[in-house]
Protein backbone atom coordinates (compact mmCIF):
# COMPACT_ATOMS: atom_id res chain seq x y z
CA UNK A 1 0.00 0.00 0.00
CA UNK A 2 2.81 2.43 0.88
CA UNK A 3 4.55 1.67 -2.40
CA UNK A 4 1.33 2.29 -4.34
CA UNK A 5 0.66 5.59 -2.57
CA UNK A 6 4.19 6.86 -3.29
CA UNK A 7 4.19 5.70 -6.91
CA UNK A 8 0.81 7.33 -7.64
CA UNK A 9 1.72 10.62 -5.98
CA UNK A 10 -0.43 10.21 -2.89
CA UNK A 11 2.67 10.46 -0.70
CA UNK A 12 5.98 12.22 -1.33
CA UNK A 13 7.87 9.71 0.80
CA UNK A 14 7.25 6.24 2.18
CA UNK A 15 8.88 3.85 4.60
CA UNK A 16 8.65 0.13 3.81
CA UNK A 17 10.24 -3.19 4.62
CA UNK A 18 12.90 -4.42 2.22
CA UNK A 19 10.61 -6.89 0.46
CA UNK A 20 8.78 -4.03 -1.29
CA UNK A 21 9.02 -3.89 -5.08
CA UNK A 22 11.35 -0.98 -5.90
CA UNK A 23 10.64 -0.92 -9.63
CA UNK A 24 10.05 2.62 -10.82
CA UNK A 25 10.81 4.29 -7.48
CA UNK A 26 13.78 6.15 -6.12
CA UNK A 27 14.85 4.68 -2.80
CA UNK A 28 17.51 4.65 -0.14
CA UNK A 29 18.28 2.37 2.80
CA UNK A 30 16.81 3.62 6.04
CA UNK A 31 17.48 1.16 8.85
CA UNK A 32 18.78 -2.28 9.63
CA UNK A 33 17.55 -3.55 13.01
CA UNK A 34 18.79 -6.72 14.64
CA UNK A 35 16.08 -9.30 15.32
CA UNK A 36 15.37 -10.70 18.77
CA UNK A 37 13.73 -13.89 19.91
CA UNK A 38 10.37 -13.37 21.68
CA UNK A 39 9.68 -15.88 24.46
CA UNK A 40 6.54 -16.42 26.53
CA UNK A 41 6.94 -15.72 30.26
CA UNK A 42 8.69 -18.64 31.96
CA UNK A 43 9.73 -20.38 28.72
CA UNK A 44 12.59 -22.86 29.18
CA UNK A 45 14.81 -20.94 26.73
CA UNK A 46 14.48 -17.75 28.82
CA UNK A 47 17.33 -19.04 31.00
CA UNK A 48 19.72 -18.61 28.07
CA UNK A 49 21.52 -15.32 27.39
CA UNK A 50 21.14 -15.81 23.61
CA UNK A 51 19.14 -18.12 21.37
CA UNK A 52 20.90 -20.20 18.70
CA UNK A 53 19.47 -22.04 15.69
CA UNK A 54 19.82 -25.41 17.48
CA UNK A 55 17.58 -24.06 20.28
CA UNK A 56 14.73 -23.78 17.77
CA UNK A 57 14.80 -27.41 16.59
CA UNK A 58 11.36 -28.95 17.21
CA UNK A 59 10.21 -25.96 19.27
CA UNK A 60 6.72 -24.47 18.83
CA UNK A 61 7.47 -21.52 16.56
CA UNK A 62 5.55 -18.50 15.30
CA UNK A 63 6.97 -17.56 11.92
CA UNK A 64 6.74 -14.41 9.91
CA UNK A 65 5.12 -14.67 6.47
CA UNK A 66 7.18 -16.54 3.85
CA UNK A 67 7.64 -13.38 1.73
CA UNK A 68 9.27 -11.51 4.65
CA UNK A 69 12.99 -11.17 3.86
CA UNK A 70 14.00 -11.45 7.53
CA UNK A 71 12.09 -14.76 7.59
CA UNK A 72 13.99 -15.87 4.47
CA UNK A 73 17.30 -14.95 6.08
CA UNK A 74 16.33 -16.92 9.20
CA UNK A 75 15.13 -19.89 7.13
CA UNK A 76 18.51 -20.00 5.34
CA UNK A 77 20.35 -20.10 8.67
CA UNK A 78 18.07 -22.83 10.04
CA UNK A 79 18.36 -24.90 6.87
CA UNK A 80 22.17 -24.66 6.93
CA UNK A 81 22.11 -25.96 10.51
CA UNK A 82 19.57 -28.71 9.74
CA UNK A 83 17.12 -27.17 12.21
CA UNK A 84 13.35 -27.56 11.79
CA UNK A 85 11.16 -25.63 14.23
CA UNK A 86 7.53 -26.71 14.66
CA UNK A 87 5.69 -23.84 12.95
CA UNK A 88 2.40 -23.28 14.78
CA UNK A 89 1.39 -20.03 13.07
CA UNK A 90 2.54 -17.58 10.40
CA UNK A 91 1.87 -13.85 10.44
CA UNK A 92 3.00 -10.86 8.37
CA UNK A 93 3.22 -8.76 11.54
CA UNK A 94 5.92 -8.72 14.23
CA UNK A 95 3.35 -7.16 16.57
CA UNK A 96 1.02 -10.13 16.08
CA UNK A 97 3.96 -12.48 16.57
CA UNK A 98 4.67 -10.82 19.94
CA UNK A 99 1.01 -11.03 21.00
CA UNK A 100 0.90 -14.73 20.13
CA UNK A 101 4.17 -15.40 21.97
CA UNK A 102 2.90 -13.51 25.02
CA UNK A 103 -0.20 -15.73 25.09
CA UNK A 104 2.03 -18.84 25.07
CA UNK A 105 1.46 -20.04 21.49
CA UNK A 106 5.20 -20.37 20.85
CA UNK A 107 8.37 -18.38 20.33
CA UNK A 108 9.43 -16.32 17.33
CA UNK A 109 12.06 -14.07 15.81
CA UNK A 110 10.77 -10.51 15.73
CA UNK A 111 11.57 -6.92 14.92
CA UNK A 112 12.30 -5.19 18.26
CA UNK A 113 10.66 -1.99 16.99
CA UNK A 114 7.33 -3.85 16.94
CA UNK A 115 7.92 -5.33 20.37
CA UNK A 116 7.56 -2.09 22.31
CA UNK A 117 5.22 -2.48 25.26
CA UNK A 118 5.35 -6.28 25.34
CA UNK A 119 8.24 -6.60 27.82
CA UNK A 120 6.31 -4.78 30.56
CA UNK A 121 3.50 -7.30 30.01
CA UNK A 122 5.88 -10.21 30.58
CA UNK A 123 7.18 -11.16 27.14
CA UNK A 124 10.88 -11.94 27.28
CA UNK A 125 13.43 -11.14 24.60
CA UNK A 126 16.83 -12.62 23.89
CA UNK A 127 19.33 -11.93 21.11
CA UNK A 128 19.42 -14.46 18.30
CA UNK A 129 22.85 -15.70 17.21
CA UNK A 130 23.83 -15.44 14.39
CA UNK A 131 22.32 -12.05 13.78
CA UNK A 132 19.29 -11.66 11.51
CA UNK A 133 18.31 -8.15 10.43
CA UNK A 134 15.06 -6.41 9.56
CA UNK A 135 15.77 -3.81 6.89
CA UNK A 136 13.68 -0.82 5.87
CA UNK A 137 13.81 1.51 2.89
CA UNK A 138 12.69 5.06 2.18
CA UNK A 139 10.71 5.35 -1.05
CA UNK A 140 10.40 8.44 -3.27
CA UNK A 141 8.49 9.22 -6.46
CA UNK A 142 10.91 9.18 -9.39
CA UNK A 143 9.10 11.89 -11.34
CA UNK A 144 9.50 14.63 -8.77
CA UNK A 145 12.53 16.47 -7.56
CA UNK A 146 12.92 16.11 -3.88
CA UNK A 147 11.79 19.40 -2.45
CA UNK A 148 13.62 21.16 0.30
CA UNK A 149 10.85 20.06 2.70
CA UNK A 150 11.26 16.38 1.73
CA UNK A 151 15.04 16.63 2.03
CA UNK A 152 14.70 18.24 5.47
CA UNK A 153 12.21 15.59 6.57
CA UNK A 154 14.55 12.78 5.45
CA UNK A 155 17.45 14.41 7.28
CA UNK A 156 15.33 14.55 10.47
CA UNK A 157 14.32 10.90 10.04
CA UNK A 158 17.97 9.92 9.71
CA UNK A 159 18.91 11.95 12.80
CA UNK A 160 16.07 10.40 14.82
CA UNK A 161 17.07 6.90 13.67
CA UNK A 162 20.68 7.52 14.68
CA UNK A 163 19.70 8.92 18.09
CA UNK A 164 18.11 5.63 19.21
Amino acid sequence: MVRELVSTGGFDIGLAADEVDLTGLEHQAFASVRAVCALPPGHALASKSAISPKDLDGVRFIALAPEDRARRRLDAILQAEGVVPKIIAETPSSGTLCALALSGVGIGITNPAAAEGFAIRGLEFRPFEPAVYFKSILLFRPDSQKTRLVKSFVAELMRARSAE
